[in-house]
């Protein structure tokens, strides 16, 4: 009979058959391993299953030394059977997190533009023209986490005493799962472009109605990887210094997913951009106004 499992990792739940009771594998949503408890029920299947457990444990103590041999090699070989399975599952998991957090981003960003009528500057920066305040501490309140963006002080650098203590309590949605854990992290995996013909230019902000090329054809949020950059800090990608290579390297778009990396565009859709994509298109997604082609069919991966 079928039960609903919860998963403890990522809050999925899943319609179960107890046959899978007492299994271990890796979650179809966060691909964390999870182990499916039994059934609170009585059914005869449940019962069944206890029953065969509760009885193995005499026999298996009977058992000779050859027959234990046999039984770890069988089990063995089952794991490495399964291996690229679950790795495969934990892959799959990673990258639909990595997705939905860019979706959370582009949403809180499409918010904050509803309420200040325009989208976050790329920085707030000090009398002297400094940056002090990262578009990723703005953005705080339409991520839900309200208390965080209370505790920070706006009138010191974002890596003053007051506010670098606040470091370790980066929002989830700021970090790829394939990029490492929550635990004691404070460097994002997504990033901006600035420049003057992008989404957020190094001395302004921009509304979403500026952007004539359209929406779905321009991007607000990148994904990185190994750029050691925290996620208070006022630093982001310059666009400047880009190649617009995807996975070309520090400085430059990429991740730890296979042959690409996430891009989230102005109009909230998440699109896979594959590491062969010509930089010519991918410099064209980062301008509000160049009218350039974009050419989907050479730039999105599976």
């Amino acid at each position: 009979m079928p039960f609903v499992f919860r998963c403890p990792h990522c809050g999925t739940e899943t319609e179960v058959d107890d046959q899978y009771a007492g299994h271990s594998g890796p979650c179809a949503v966060c691909g964390r391993i999870v182990t499916v408890p039994y059934a609170a029920s009585n059914s005869a299947s449940t019962l069944a299953v206890r029953r065969a457990a509760a009885v193995s444990v005499p026999v298996i103590l009977g058992v000779t030394v050859v027959g234990l041999i046999a039984a770890a090699t069988v089990i063995g070989m089952a794991i490495v059977l399964l291996a690229p399975v679950i790795k495969t599952a934990r892959t799959s998991g990673h990258t639909i997190r990595c997705s939905n957090n860019l979706k959370q981003i582009a949403m809180a960003l499409q918010a904050y533009e509803a309420d200040h009528g325009s989208l976050p500057p790329a920085y707030l920066a000090d009398a002297n023209g400094k940056p002090m305040h990262s578009w990723r501490v703005l953005i705080l309140p339409y991520l839900g986490h309200d208390s965080t963006y209370k505790q920070y002080d706006f009138s010191q650098p974002w890596d003053s005493p007051q506010n670098v203590g606040l470091k370790y309590l980066m929002p989830e949605a700021y970090l790829c799962p394939s990029d490492g854990t929550l635990a004691n992290s404070d460097e994002t995996s997504y990033l901006v472009v600035v420049g003057r013909r992008t989404a957020f230019p190094p001395d302004g902000t921009t509304r979403l109605n500026q952007i004539t090329d359209g929406l779905s054809h321009t991007v607000l949020v990148v994904e990185t990887s190994g750029e050691a950059v925290c996620w208070m800090e006022p630093k982001d990608l310059d666009a400047r210094r880009l190649q617009f290579q995807i996975n070309g390297g520090q400085g430059e778009p990429g991740s730890k997913h296979p042959a690409g990396c996430h891009v989230v565009t102005a109009d909230g859709v998440v699109h896979f951009l594959h590491e062969d994509a010509p930089p010519d298109g991918v410099r064209a997604l980062t301008t509000i106004a160049g009218g350039e082609p974009i050419p989907w069919n050479r730039m999105e991966g599976p």
